[in-house]
């Protein structure tokens, strides 16, 4: 029997969390020493395009348990767990409503990685030279393999294999970066590599296997192909796509929660299908708006921060 098509889901949504650190460690890889301001500079340019959406998912999700759970209970340490920004994201139940942190879908998890890669960032320029940052990021992403593949198999850690699956992404980025040879370039571009790449991205889907290193690899590929002008079978073209694009982040914070909703109001197999393509059109919708009115205004005004 064929692959129903729920099982496409996990993969391609693996892949796009994989491809956001993939995408963090190449943008923020060729940062290299500077000063103590442009670092203040820095980290709050971070701060003002990560956590005012992350807000706006938080307050969601806390009026949503507040409207679903026990309003009797009131808990302020739980509330403020939620107004971090993803950087600890510990997200406790709001109201004894259970699983309150899924919500908005648990997104938030990738936050915390990305605030441990800023967090790094200092370090990393002052101890590592450009030049040798190519050579640095091979190496650590070849012990994170090793490190995954004997944790996966002796330990049985989900969770501590996870860290060097995340480190081998952001390595990932690094050498995306640096990669200066133009064979192995031509090859990562060429058919033969993409036609591979597929047939790996078909067989991860069918084992069911879709969030590990080989996920990654296959992301990696994808990326460094789309940095070379591949435009992926002409999807990268399509405007609404590019448009979606520039909301996506909105979209990543927003989508859990309004199928959350979506899902609560439905009351028979019936409605499955006009609830879906109404949750989907508020999902674009509320997303263009958050991005109007929040991240874009926080985000522009950052621009102007200027070194003194």
């Amino acid at each position: 029997m064929g692959c129903k098509w729920t099982q496409y889901i996990p993969f391609y949504w693996t892949t796009c969390c994989i491809c956001f650190f993939i995408i963090s460690g190449y943008l923020f890889s060729s940062i290299e020493k500077q000063s103590i301001t442009k670092w203040i500079i820095f980290y709050k340019k971070r701060i003002f395009r990560i956590v005012p959406v992350c807000l706006a998912s938080s307050i969601i999700c806390i009026f949503t348990s507040y409207a679903l759970g026990n309003k009797e209970t009131f808990n302020t340490l739980n509330i403020a767990y939620w107004l971090d920004g993803g950087l600890l994201n510990k997200r406790p139940e709001l109201f004894e409503f259970p699983n309150s942190n899924l919500i908005n879908a648990g997104v938030t998890w990738t936050l915390h990685w990305e605030w441990l890669l800023y967090v790094s960032l200092p370090f990393i320029s002052l101890t590592l030279k450009k030049e040798r940052r190519l050579i640095a990021s091979v190496a650590l992403a070849g012990l994170c393999v090793i490190a995954y593949c004997t944790i996966k198999k002796y330990m049985h850690d989900t969770d501590l294999s996870n860290i060097f699956k995340y480190i081998f992404c952001f390595s990932c980025g690094y050498i995306c970066r640096f990669i200066k040879s133009k064979k192995l370039a031509l090859y990562l571009t060429s058919k033969p590599t993409i036609s591979l790449t597929i047939l790996l991205s078909i067989a991860i889907i069918i084992s069911g296997s879709t969030y590990g290193i080989p996920t990654a690899m296959v992301a990696f590929v994808f990326f460094y192909n789309i940095l070379n002008g591949k435009s992926i079978f002409g999807l990268l073209e399509v405007k609404g796509l590019r448009r979606i694009g520039v909301v996506s982040y909105s979209i990543y914070l927003m989508h859990g929660i309004c199928w959350f909703i979506g899902f609560h109001l439905i009351k028979n197999n019936s409605d499955i299908i006009k609830m879906s393509t109404l949750t989907f059109l508020v999902i674009i919708i509320l997303s263009i708006i958050i991005s109007l009115c929040i991240e874009y205004p926080f985000y522009n005004w950052t621009k102007t921060s200027k070194p003194n």
